[in-house]
C-alpha cells in the first residue's frame, strides 16, 4: 500500500518531513544528477522537491497520467527520484526565486496548505459506474 494512502494530515506532513530529512542525510545526498529532468540538482534536493510537490501540488489523476503518477509515487517511496518533467520545472522555478525545498515546505505549512492523500482519489472502472 502506498504511503500516500489512508493517513491523516498530521501523519502525512510528518512522513514528508521525515523523508526530506532522510534525503539530506543519505550517503548520496550531495551527488549531482547528470542526466534527465533533474539534471543539476543534488539527489537530496531532487528527492526533497519530489516529496514536497507530490504532497502539496499533486496532478495526474486522469488515465493514463494516473498510472504514471502512481508509479512515480511508488518510486519516490522506495527512495528513487521519479523522472517527472513538471515537478522538475516547478522546482527550478522555485530555485530561481531563491527558495529551497525546506523553505517551500515551511511556507506551505505556514499557509495551512493541505497535503495530498491518494485515498481521496476515486477511479471509475466502467462507464456509468
Amino acid at each position: 500500500m502506498s504511503v500516500f494512502k489512508n493517513r491523516d494530515a498530521e501523519a502525512r506532513e510528518r512522513l514528508g518531513r521525515d523523508a526530506i530529512e532522510a534525503a539530506y542525510a543519505a550517503p548520496d545526498a550531495e551527488l549531482v544528477i547528470e542526466t534527465g529532468f533533474w539534471k543539476g540538482f543534488t539527489k537530496a534536493a531532487a528527492r526533497a522537491w519530489c516529496w514536497n510537490l507530490f504532497q502539496f501540488e499533486p496532478y495526474g489523476f486522469i488515465i493514463p497520467a494516473s498510472f504514471a503518477t502512481s508509479r512515480q509515487q511508488q518510486e519516490l517511496e522506495s527512495g528513487l527520484i521519479p523522472e517527472n518533467e513538471l515537478y522538475a520545472k516547478r522546482a527550478r522555478d522555485f530555485v530561481l526565486f531563491g527558495q529551497s525545498p525546506l523553505q517551500y515546505r515551511e511556507n506551505r505549512l505556514a499557509m495551512s496548505s493541505p497535503t495530498f492523500c491518494w485515498a481521496d482519489v476515486r477511479f471509475v472502472a466502467e462507464k456509468g459506474s
